[in-house]
């Protein structure tokens, strides 16, 4: 869990990337959108050095 970011901060990036992902996919009819909030999801949450680490691989 990250601590450099509050839990209101948390709390509001998560469904804003769920939101955003919904907004594109229905206004391009592109499911692959819905498809890459999966793997964002963590990010917001994972701390720093283990977000770089895992997007590397």
């Amino acid at each position: 869990m990250r601590v450099d970011r509050t839990a209101d901060d948390l709390a509001a990036a998560l469904p804003a990337l769920i939101q955003g992902a919904f907004v594109v996919a229905v206004s391009t009819r592109d499911e692959q959108a819905l498809r890459s909030i999966a793997p964002t999801m963590a990010m917001p949450i994972t701390p720093p050095a283990q977000a770089s680490a895992a997007g590397s691989g």
